[in-house]
């Protein structure tokens, strides 16, 4: 019998997955280079336009720096293959990888000066051409939610799959191990291009 359960559930997920993936194809989104090269006289419009764009997209801005031209987001929770209303994943792997995992997406938009025509690229710079002298970043980090404390106990009874100890064992607190805690896993390249391209787009419009 349980068995036949675990085969049903496998079935329905795959169901969802693709109805995800299949039944609500996006529309291909166009690449740009990441650092994407602005001049001077964009600097402002790129800036709003990034603070812009993020809160349509849900997240709520953590700090705005004109100055330094850095602008941050809270952690945003990324949705399961069950929440067919959101466009925060990008592909049906996504999608697979926020069910199974608890993650959350975090966003860094910076504008930096590029490299001076005398510098090579580095330390922070890049080489463009004259006409350009920022570059725009967009950089998304997918953080994974990460505890210690639990594991596997061997039952196949629902809730007593996963066990937790009590305590955090001495030996990994004397290793800096915490008892829950985010670890970023990866950068999201998919929703980076998604979000520089409505940039740019907004920035070109305004």
């Amino acid at each position: 019998m349980l068995h036949n359960k675990q085969i049903l559930l496998s079935a329905f997920a795959f169901v969802v997955l693709v109805v995800y993936t299949g039944c609500a194809p996006r529309a291909v989104v166009p690449r740009h280079d990441n650092p994407f090269p602005i001049t001077s006289g964009e600097y402002g419009r790129y800036f709003e336009s990034a603070i812009g764009i993020l809160r349509n997209e849900g997240f709520q801005i953590d700090r705005e720096d004109y100055r330094f031209g850095t602008v941050t987001t809270q952690p945003m929770d990324s949705p399961t293959m069950f929440e067919l209303g959101s466009s925060l994943n990008m592909t049906g792997n996504q999608a697979v990888e926020s069910t199974v995992n608890a993650e959350r997406r975090q966003i860094l938009v910076q504008i930096d000066r590029a490299a001076p025509p005398d510098k090579k690229p580095g330390a922070g710079f890049m080489a463009l051409p004259l006409s350009h002298d920022y570059v725009l970043h967009v950089e998304v980090i997918v953080e994974r939610h990460v505890k210690p404390t639990a594991y596997i106990t061997g039952s196949t009874f629902g809730h007593r799959v996963i066990g937790h100890l009590s305590a955090l064992p001495t030996e990994w607190k004397r290793r800096g191990i915490a008892a829950d805690y985010w670890r970023p896993v990866k950068r999201d390249v998919e929703l980076e291009q998604r979000l520089l391209h409505k940039i740019i787009e907004q920035a070109h419009n305004s």
